[in-house]
């Protein structure tokens, strides 16, 4: 009986799945679904070792991101809560969008304020994006807001700084920002470089 030889090729079903084992789309999300990257990248050798250097080279950047996001929100907790001094007492304001009616009213220091609190967490969104390019913006939501929560609490349980509910708006929202952009940057990305491949 004869025997088949193993096959010295390029196997494109192993090296695909074994790169793209955390790597798995939606199809009605962003970068291109998985289907089209098969057929893109199937059509010869070349076109297929490129891609498969492209996606070797973002699992790396994929861990880059989650240690920069590691240290980015150790950054935020330690600017906000644990490097400031604790006032006498707890201030506090749970009331929506109190600060934009003090604005109307002639606070306009606090317009800075808001913008400060959306730029602030626009890097933790962008670092999700990158460290887990299978997330969704729910999930970036979620973390947003989780915490946002997590550092007005310990500013309130340690009289640090000053509680409100605008805040937690104004991070989370900065945090869907962030996630955006990098979403956008990506496609962007992708698209440019599958023609490439392409051409």
């Amino acid at each position: 009986m004869q025997q088949k030889r193993p096959s010295r090729g390029f196997n494109l079903s192993e090296t695909y799945d074994r790169i793209t084992m955390c790597y798995e789309p939606h199809e009605d999300s962003l970068p291109i679904p998985r289907r089209i990257y098969f057929q893109t990248v199937s059509k010869n050798r070349n076109v297929r070792e490129a891609y498969c250097e492209v996606m070797m080279r973002r699992k790396r950047l994929s861990c880059l991101g989650l240690s920069a996001l590691i240290g980015y929100i150790a950054f935020i907790f330690c600017s906000t809560v644990f490097f400031r001094e604790m006032q006498k007492k707890c201030k506090f304001d749970l009331h929506p969008f109190w600060s934009y009616k003090a604005i109307l009213n002639g606070r306009d220091d606090l317009v800075a304020e808001n913008i400060m609190n959306v730029v602030l967490f626009v890097p933790v969104g962008l670092l999700l994006g990158v460290a887990f390019t299978e997330i969704r913006w729910k999930t970036v939501l979620l973390i947003g807001l989780c915490l946002s929560l997590g550092i007005e609490t310990l500013q309130f349980v340690y009289s640090k700084g000053f509680t409100e509910f605008d805040d937690v708006m104004h991070n989370t929202l900065g945090c869907v920002i962030g996630y955006g952009v990098c979403t956008l940057a990506r496609y962007w990305y992708d698209r440019n470089r599958m023609k490439s491949l392409e051409a």
